[in-house]
């Protein structure tokens, strides 16, 4: 999801981008799946560029970019016929540049693309720590997280936490020297505020079947680390996390954040808000009044100030 000039920019799947007003309402949606021009095979990234008023679908399988407006209206597309491009599992926008990240089991890259110009820059990186097996899926993070003036780099095999600036420059800014014992947990970046930056434990119940869930904030004045109290206690219950942000608790995990660094959001599908019913707030608790288990999910996006 990405959020801007006044737009809420969802994607569905793989197949299409939908578009909404901030109250909700149907703008327009992207939705041209095939091997023609202007089309695309599949959506696996999008990105958005206020700066241009681009909206960015990067089409690894079809080896092409395709450009809409904010409204979701076709403006160009560029091929890379010559250009072997790499499956990322993670992308955005940076100073109109597409900052793209992918990893296999022995190496990594990290992108710069300057889509207009069909410019490249590739920088390999490796990692120490051995490949992580995830059969629980809930390390299926994303790697670049949005800040106001650039992205955090994540790897879970690297203790490292790398800052991306604006002027493309990569740089340490956190290293994880907790002693948890396990190589399988990790903290993980969520948003980050101009006084704070807040994290939550990164792990699979698998792989850590005895993991504490915890979510931490980094004082940048006063450069420390605080707990924060917290509601739930399993990282992949739905009804935990979930009940945790509509009690005004600061749980935000990698389910959670959204390409803004200012936002984080999740879905209350009508089953859960109709099985919680008794533990929602007045508003929530008037629009359940009226669903059923076959309605849409409502949205809710958590803000946080500057």
């Amino acid at each position: 999801m990405f959020i801007g000039n006044n737009r809420m920019y969802i994607l569905d799947g793989d197949r299409r981008i939908v578009i909404y007003d901030r109250r909700g309402n149907f703008i327009s949606m992207i939705d041209t799946r095939g091997r023609g021009p202007r089309e695309y095979l599949s959506v696996p990234q999008f990105a958005v560029d206020t700066l241009t008023n681009n909206l960015i679908i990067f089409d690894q399988q079809g080896r092409k970019n395709l450009f809409y407006d904010l409204d979701g209206t076709f403006r160009e597309e560029f091929l890379y016929e010559n250009r072997k491009m790499t499956s990322f599992f993670s992308m955005g926008m940076l100073h109109s540049h597409l900052i793209a990240y992918t990893f296999t089991r022995t190496d990594s890259l990290l992108a710069m693309i300057n889509p207009m110009k069909g410019e490249r820059l590739d920088i390999p990186l490796t990692y120490a720590k051995p490949y992580i097996h995830d059969y629980d899926g809930i390390l299926a993070y994303s790697n670049l997280i949005d800040t106001k003036d650039g992205k955090f780099l994540f790897n879970f095999r690297s203790d490292t936490l790398y800052y991306i600036d604006t002027t493309l420059r990569v740089t340490p800014r956190f290293v994880d020297k907790t002693p948890y014992g396990s190589d399988n947990i990790q903290m993980y970046p969520t948003v980050e505020t101009d006084k704070y930056v807040f994290f939550v434990t990164l792990f699979s119940t698998i792989n850590v079947p005895n993991g504490k869930l915890k979510f931490h904030v980094y004082d940048k004045e006063l450069r420390q680390f605080f707990r924060l109290k917290q509601f739930s206690t399993r990282p992949n219950d739905r009804n935990s996390y979930q009940l945790a942000l509509i009690n005004d608790f600061i749980e935000i995990n990698w389910q959670t954040i959204t390409m803004n660094y200012q936002y984080a959001a999740t879905f209350l599908e009508p089953d859960f808000l109709i099985e919680n019913y008794q533990n929602l707030p007045s508003q929530l608790k008037e629009l359940t009044e009226d669903i059923d288990m076959f309605d849409n999910p409502i949205l809710m996006l958590i803000k946080f100030r500057d």
